[in-house]
């Protein structure tokens, strides 16, 4: 039989023998939960794309030959303007105007100007409010596409590709120090929004 010194040994042993197993199992368990998180989180997939492109789009290029022509009919009227400011001043230096026809003229000359000046503010304004929105159009439409060649390809990031900046502005502008060929699916976006153009389809 045990003695009461011994029974308290034994009591302290088993205890400890649990606190021992007890910690052994908890360790395993987040060893265990540890390594299904490890599973669970896969590598992300990651891919480029150069907002360059947006320069090369098919629809970019037709509507800037509408804005172009826009401001080819503006420069014509602020021409117009100017010439018939110029002819005014010569008419006053080399006529022999009287006083009534002189009058007439310098009036006529600072109604030109003050249209000439309003309407080459009102281009100007016409100029970058066309400009601004079509330059975010594309950029939606462009930002629309990636999302949906991304879901399609799998890819879980897209990153904006500045390796084409060199110094002194990769200095301080770049970003990606450097990126595989293939993780690039620049060509992939620009050929699905210029075929998505070409059939009439908004991206």
């Amino acid at each position: 039989m045990f003695n009461t010194f011994t029974r308290r040994r034994a009591g302290y042993y088993l205890a400890g023998a649990a606190m021992l197993f007890s910690t052994a199992f908890l360790w395993q368990s987040a060893a265990r939960a540890g390594q299904a998180a490890i599973q669970e989180i896969a590598p992300a997939s990651i891919a480029v794309v150069n907002i360059d492109l947006i320069f090369k789009l098919a629809e970019l290029k037709e509507r800037e030959l509408t804005l172009r022509s826009r401001q080819t009919d503006r420069q014509n009227q602020i021409n117009s303007l100017q010439d018939q400011i110029k002819q005014i001043r010569i008419d006053i230096d080399e006529l022999d105007l009287t006083r009534d026809e002189l009058n007439e003229k310098l009036i006529r000359g600072m109604e030109l100007e003050g249209q000439l000046d309003g309407f080459v503010k009102a281009a100007q304004g016409a100029m970058n409010a066309e400009t601004n929105h079509l330059a975010g159009e594309m950029y939606n439409k462009m930002i629309t596409t990636i999302d949906r060649v991304a879901n399609r390809m799998n890819i879980d990031l897209v990153l904006v590709d500045d390796t084409s900046l060199k110094p002194p502005q990769a200095l301080s502008g770049r970003r990606i120090l450097y990126r595989n060929d293939r993780l690039d699916i620049s060509l992939i976006v620009l050929n699905e929004m210029n075929a998505a153009y070409a059939a009439g389809v908004n991206p």
